[in-house]
């Protein structure tokens, strides 16, 4: 073998007269393709006056002495071009594209940031938290006008929410648990969690588990609940049911008459 394996560097042999051009020629190799960077991957041949150690990777369609090079690494050393053959999995930084290149498939191609198994921004993710981000602030911006921030689920009886915590336990809770429904949850110690208002989603009807208030309740809105016995309703004449101008409905709240009639209640 006079040649390594890998990035193909010439062996010094026994024997060998002339050792030093030998272990030049290798160092020249080394310097242009260890922590390789090229300037573009586009020029079919470097016009001008090249920089002494200057890279590029042979574009499509190349000229003149860069002509059948297409994709090797072209490095100017010593005053002249040498030509390196990249193999699969080598890397480069491309100045002109400002990313990172990778050789695959007998192409160079941005190395793609699509389908990573995990990312941690400032922090670690792991199998459960793919994505982590450590952050005094995140900033989820429109691109043309509007934007959206979906959180989907599979089933019905499985769960999309956002939790909010205090110290990494639970404190809020908002979103779809276990139905359909929009619910909010607070806790006190994470553990333990008491459900607050949940919205049905065929209805939008509201519910308020734990508030005191009224609901489907007949009140008697007549001067002393109607009694006539001592002069109370005495003037009271039954006819169509308004609405009293001193209550206020709220939150969609509706209101009916119910039968009408005056009993003597004393």
């Amino acid at each position: 073998m006079d040649d390594t394996a890998n990035l193909l560097l010439p062996f010094i042999m026994p024997s060998q007269a002339q050792k030093h051009v030998t272990h030049n020629a290798a160092l020249t190799m080394l310097d242009a393709l260890v922590m390789l960077s090229v300037v573009s991957r586009t020029e079919t041949v470097r016009a001008g006056a090249p920089a002494e150690g200057e890279c590029h990777i042979v574009g499509a369609d190349a000229t003149a002495g860069w002509s059948g090079k297409v994709g090797q690494v072209a490095g100017f050393q010593d005053g002249g071009w040498n030509f390196y053959p990249p193999r699969e999995g080598w890397r480069t930084w491309c100045a002109a594209e400002n990313c990172l290149l990778v050789f695959s498939g007998g192409a160079w191609n941005p190395l793609d940031p699509q389908r990573l198994a995990e990312l941690g921004i400032n922090a670690e993710a792991d199998t459960t938290n793919r994505l982590t981000v450590a952050s005094d602030a995140t900033l989820l911006t429109h691109e043309t006008g509007s934007h959206r921030l979906v959180v989907n689920k599979a089933t019905p009886t499985d769960t999309a929410s956002i939790v909010f915590q205090d110290n990494f336990s639970g404190r809020a809770e908002i979103g779809l648990a276990g139905n359909d429904g929009l619910s909010v949850k607070v806790s006190v110690d994470g553990e333990n969690w008491t459900e607050a208002l949940t919205i049905d989603n065929a209805t939008g009807k509201p519910t308020f588990p734990t508030a005191n208030l009224l609901q489907d309740f007949a009140i008697n809105l007549y001067q002393d609940s109607g009694r006539f016995a001592g002069g109370g309703a005495k003037d009271i004449v039954i006819g169509s049911f308004a609405f009293p101008n001193y209550l206020t409905a709220y939150g969609g709240t509706t209101v009916s008459a119910l039968a009408k009639f005056i009993t003597d209640s004393s």
